[in-house]
């Protein structure tokens, strides 16, 4: 780990091979997903590298030090991927199939039409909120500053905003679900 620190290349190599495959096992074993594994088992190796640092040797081995690290970064990752609806653990086949089990896909001029109906159900500071958050990718900060408020009230207009666009839309799916035979 001191080698680390002085920044040698040969120190992180040496600790590849030596932990590599435990750490990537680690993560298979949370992840069960082997080029997900492999990628949290790279950002492993490399942010040790960037923060050999914070190793403190009286707090317990680099073996135990790498694997507290897996652990944590595989567990985040998986969060992370469930949240974005990435990782469900479906076989290949299943997917394969899932244009069959949901309906077509609507067309651009159609998804306009559904964001600008539901941005209109808004009040007018959520509306503004959410056009500048989303469309022009300010930060709350910004928008804060923008519409002359404070970042607390910006945050409370994006989240209302968010929570009835979602509202609106559950309504709507639920109106065009009734309609289908």
């Amino acid at each position: 780990m001191a080698d680390m620190v002085a920044t040698n290349g040969d120190a992180l190599a040496s600790l590849v091979r030596r932990y590599g495959r435990l750490i990537h096992r680690v993560a298979l074993g949370i992840l069960r997903d082997t080029g997900e594994a492999e990628d949290v088992t790279q950002e492993i190796f490399l942010e040790v590298y960037r923060k050999a640092f914070l190793y403190d040797p009286a707090r317990g081995s680099v073996k135990v030090w790498l694997l507290q690290y897996a652990y944590h970064r595989a567990l985040r990752r998986k969060a992370a991927l469930r949240t974005r609806a990435a990782y469900r653990g479906e076989s290949l086949e299943e997917i394969d199939e899932l244009p069959d089990r949901f309906p077509r896909q609507l067309t651009r001029e159609e998804c306009r039409w559904v964001i600008r109906a539901g941005l209109a159900q808004l009040p007018e500071r959520q509306r503004a909120t959410l056009e500048l958050a989303c469309f022009e990718e300010l930060s709350l900060r910004d928008v804060a500053e923008r519409l002359g408020v404070s970042v607390g009230c910006t945050r409370h207009y994006y989240y209302r905003g968010l929570a009835r666009l979602q509202a609106w839309a559950a309504r709507q799916a639920c109106a065009e679900a009734a309609r289908i035979p």
